[in-house]
């Protein structure tokens, strides 16, 4: 099937007689395929209340697509495929004998709510073509502008190999091109599998065609936009250079000029080329100031360039009519978010810090699968910690409508600091409630459960959070130390395995004789930490305890336990297990220890130093009843003095 052979007068003829019923006009909606079986016939069926008829061309299936548009009344054709997207089109406007064509892809689908407007719409006279808004649905949600419908005139042929385009040929016949409010969805994009797929196949077939074509200035946007979405940075640029180069494309085709400006800005920015970026989207934006598409990223270009009052100029100017569909493919929920994002960095450069964090917060409500504007928000947050105005501004974003989990956490961290721990657990269980998967509120409301005695509701309240957030080595860590305070030995080793807890796994295995693993445990712990394993065989538990003082707590605090109680003569050990009791409030165990190293280490003065801090802090709780302080102290008199009893 080559060039078109068609019949015009007997075309016409059919025509003439299905417009009898349709006022005067007929449809033809054009399809190609191959191995479509599972999408095919809910596309069919998206156009059989408006269609007068279905041209399927496939270029080689091996499904069932070809008996399933057959059954559904499609006219076929067959097409042997050649790299080459714009000849399988042609091959089926070739076929399509309605006054219209509407071409579709085979993974497309026209919505019920559009029906009756194409009912109305092929009824016009043939004197123009109509731009449908094409949405995507799947890894990308953009929308834009797309050539669809036609008059049915041999002179109208699709271009290009790939991102074929029929709108170069209607131009060239002078045809009007009028946008209509009618939506096709694609839904080609349904993963990022398929996405890399799609994207290396076109980048081939652009290069391709570009070896004989070097001229094609529009053809070369597309493999630069190509390699854009691909991360191809350096060769996105030398396309999209050789583009904006071509004086042709700028004076005649104004609106793939500016999209190859735009992308190349885009470009420019992601190499880390700012002042180029700023000139090439300056350009864009001088060419067409109403498009959120080119008034965002030429924010951005002010932002990294330390400009941000232009900035927010040019934010501030933005309205709901910049976000509507341009022929350049844009997700406008993505657009607004990068507003609000642009806008918030504007304002912390600005040292406008609240109004930052407020656009921010913006920005997270208009779109959540993005990051951005919630690390920024995170950043501006720790750094509001210590004067009373940072206070101020903390309390009044956690009371605004606006306020999310982060904000109530960090003024939760804010009262704590100035001693309100009441206060602030009701703004932890604040921000739990708005994120339950909210680590730090987690956390922070964990450990003042713990303080307070409420242990088995840390637990709990620790181990949904665990469940919510399963990588989290920190919540691993948190109930890992726990569990230690309660001697849940077997309850550490059930809690998933994570780097950061293996010193208080290793710790569980020595006190508790639950050697099953302990030997990897062991070997993992030397080699996180940088030790030699030949050491273990020179000095036993010293080389654990050498280790461990590299450690911060509770790890240092847990392994310094296990350590003292295999080995009781270790001094550093015995000192850091004290010090770690004395501050859980846990004065008994501290007691234990100091008593056990004076038993073991006969006449060292840091078994009574050791004794001291722990009647300092028995002094304190008063925790401990008289018989056990003097049964206590004569432990103590073989290292005491007289006048050390008497001070005593």
């Amino acid at each position: 099937m080559g060039k078109r052979k068609r019949n015009r007068k007997k075309a016409k003829t059919l025509s003439a007689k299905q417009s009898k019923k349709n006022n005067g006009h007929t449809l033809s909606v054009c399809l190609i395929t191959k191995n479509e079986a599972e999408k095919i016939e809910t596309a069919i069926r998206s156009v059989l209340p408006f269609a007068d008829e279905v041209v399927v061309v496939d270029t080689g299936s091996t499904d069932d697509t070809v008996e399933i548009a057959k059954r559904l009344g499609a006219k076929i054709g067959y097409f042997e495929w050649c790299d080459d997207f714009s000849a399988a089109r042609n091959a089926s406007l070739d076929m399509a004998t309605g006054d219209w064509i509407m071409w579709l892809d085979a993974d497309d689908i026209i919505p019920a709510s559009e029906w009756s407007k194409l009912r109305e719409l092929k009824k016009t006279s043939l004197d123009s073509a109509f731009l449908f808004k094409l949405k995507n649905k799947g890894t990308t949600a953009s929308v834009f502008w797309q050539m669809r419908m036609f008059p049915n005139r041999p002179e109208v042929r699709f271009r290009y190999p790939v991102h074929e385009q029929v709108s170069l040929s209607i131009m060239e016949l002078g045809l009007p091109i009028k946008s209509v409010d009618i939506t096709v969805v694609h839904t080609g994009y349904t993963s990022p599998e398929i996405t890399q797929k799609k994207t290396v196949r076109n980048s081939e077939l652009l290069r391709k065609y570009l070896e004989k074509h070097p001229e094609d200035s529009f053809c070369r946007l597309y493999l630069g936009r190509t390699y854009l979405s691909q991360g191809r940075l350096e060769m996105a640029a030398r396309e999209l250079e050789r583009a904006v180069s071509d004086k042709n494309l700028e004076n005649h085709q104004k609106a793939t000029f500016v999209i190859a400006l735009i992308n190349l800005g885009k470009t420019y920015l992601g190499l880390g080329k700012t002042q180029e970026a700023v000139k090439v989207l300056e350009k864009a934006y001088g060419m067409d100031s109403h498009n959120a598409n080119t008034v965002v990223p030429l924010a951005e270009s002010y932002n990294n360039s330390d400009e941000p009052e232009k900035a927010l100029d040019l934010l501030n100017q933005l309205e709901e009519v910049h976000y509507q569909p341009s022929m350049n493919p844009a997700d406008p929920q993505f657009l607004r978010y990068m507003a609000e994002f642009q806008k918030a960095v504007a304002l912390a450069k600005l040292s406008r810090i609240e109004e930052a964090l407020y656009a921010c917060r913006r920005a997270q409500r208009l779109c959540s699968k993005f990051d951005d504007a919630a690390n920024l928000a995170r950043l501006l947050l720790s750094k509001l910690r210590k004067s009373p105005e940072d206070i101020h501004i903390l309390e009044r974003i956690a009371k605004s409508d606006m306020a999310c989990g982060d904000d109530l956490y960090e003024y939760g961290n804010a009262l704590v600091r100035y001693g309100r721990t009441g206060e602030a657990l009701k703004f932890y269980e604040k921000a739990l409630k708005y994120d339950s998967s909210h680590e730090g509120a987690t956390r922070a409301l964990g450990l003042i459960y713990r303080r307070e005695g409420r242990v088995e509701r840390s637990r709990s309240l620790l181990q949904k959070g665990l469940d919510l957030n399963p990588d989290s080595d920190n919540l691993i860590c948190d109930l890992a130390d726990l569990y230690f305070d309660q001697e849940d030995w077997q309850g550490i080793l059930n809690l998933p395995y994570c780097e950061t807890a293996l010193p208080t796994r290793l710790a569980a295995r020595l006190i508790s004789g639950l050697d099953d693993g302990m030997e990897q445990d062991i070997v993992a712990l030397f080699r996180s930490l940088g030790g030699d394993i030949k050491d273990l065989d020179a000095i036993g538990i010293t080389a654990i305890w050498n280790l461990a003082q590299k450690l911060e707590d509770p790890q240092r605090f847990h392994l310094a336990v296990s350590c003292f109680w295999i080995e009781p003569s270790l001094a550093g050990a015995a000192e850091a297990a004290v010090e770690g009791y004395l501050s859980r409030g846990k004065t008994d165990k501290a007691v234990q220890v100091a008593e056990k190293y004076i038993t073991h280490v006969s006449g060292d003065p840091l078994g009574l130093r050791l004794v001291s801090r722990c009647y300092e802090q028995l002094g304190a709780t008063d925790k401990f009843t008289k018989s056990q302080r003097t049964t206590s102290l004569g432990q103590l008199k073989p290292v005491l003095s007289n006048s050390d009893l008497k001070n005593s």
